[in-house]
């Protein structure tokens, strides 16, 4: 009887543990050298601003080319939908960094959409229109 429910455990826990893993997805893009290679842009700035779930914050990341690396002052500019700038922030960056983070507090900003450009070492790079 002991064995036969021991039996019974180990074949529901495999058959749980199959059809968990099976079930799960895995998600993957296969690419070539050469659509990596364009993905890839080493003279420019890339700029992605998201907007938090939960909070009214607007999420920046910043990625910087090696070769542009060399250090200097970083202009992030909130913009509204005609382009006017909202806000701004500067930091200074030490040769060397490739990324960046920052942050806008949308709170008080009204409805509409926005986006980011950021200006370092004499490069621009604006982000994709956000909808707040």
């Amino acid at each position: 009887m002991i064995k036969m429910r021991k039996s019974q455990l180990s074949v529901s826990l495999a058959l749980f543990a199959l059809l968990t893993f099976a079930a799960s997805p895995i998600y993957a893009l296969q690419t070539n050298q050469n659509q990596a290679g364009k993905a890839v842009q080493q003279d420019s700035l890339a700029v992605t601003a998201t907007l938090q779930a939960q909070k009214p914050l607007l999420d920046i990341a910043i990625q910087i080319p090696t070769q542009l690396a060399q250090g200097g002052q970083a202009k992030v500019e909130l913009l509204d939908q005609t382009g006017q700038v909202k806000n701004t922030i500067s930091y200074d960056l030490q040769a060397g960094w490739t990324q960046m983070s920052a942050w806008f507090d949308m709170t008080g900003y009204p409805s509409g959409d926005y986006s980011v450009k950021v200006t370092y070492n004499g490069i621009s790079q604006q982000s994709s229109p956000i909808h707040y």
